[in-house]
């Protein structure tokens, strides 16, 4: 394990890191005896997808990157049906039909540690803008009266802000 990490440290590519890690860990030899053939077969496929994937990559923490935001719907698959749960971050460059944003409190959206100067708030600000965009027929935006924090919680001022917004515009 020492070694590998002093490969990450000297910027060893991923491709040659994940393929050393393989090898060398006898992973595959152990998968071999516990599952049947074909199981075998296709997990080696799904781990020389991994590989290749991989090879797109200078760096270790670019490869991550990309695998953390892999999702089930990366693959085109129009039968999807179901729940993706994900922070705002990951949500970023993707849409669905219906968006449930939620933890709208304060001290949650915006963060308590972004409350400290303005830069901070307006990034939270920026993220919930994206967040509320990732809809694309239907929005839905909650808070919880209280967290188990002792204190019950305020909703977000970006949802007072959202209601002063569409009272000004009825005007």
């Amino acid at each position: 394990m020492a070694r590998w990490h002093r490969l990450v440290a000297r910027g060893y590519p991923p491709v040659h890191l994940l393929s050393d890690v393989l090898e060398q860990s006898g992973y595959l030899a152990a998968l071999a005896e516990k599952v049947s053939p074909e199981e075998f077969l296709d997990a080696q496929a799904h781990l020389q997808e991994l590989v290749d994937a991989a090879q797109e990559h200078a760096t270790l923490s670019g490869f991550l990157q990309e695998i953390a935001l892999m999702t089930s719907l990366d693959r085109d698959n129009p039968e999807h049906q179901g729940v993706e749960l994900m922070t705002i971050h990951s949500a970023k460059g993707l849409e669905w039909p219906v968006v449930f944003v939620v933890g709208l409190e304060e001290g949650t959206l915006p963060h308590e540690r972004s409350l400290a100067t303005r830069e901070g708030i307006e990034e939270e600000r920026r993220l919930c803008y994206v967040a509320m965009t990732r809809a694309g027929e239907q929005l839905y935006l909650s808070w919880a009266a209280g967290r188990n924090r002792g204190k019950p919680a305020q909703p977000s001022r970006f949802l007072r802000e959202i209601e002063a917004y569409g009272h000004e515009r009825q005007k």
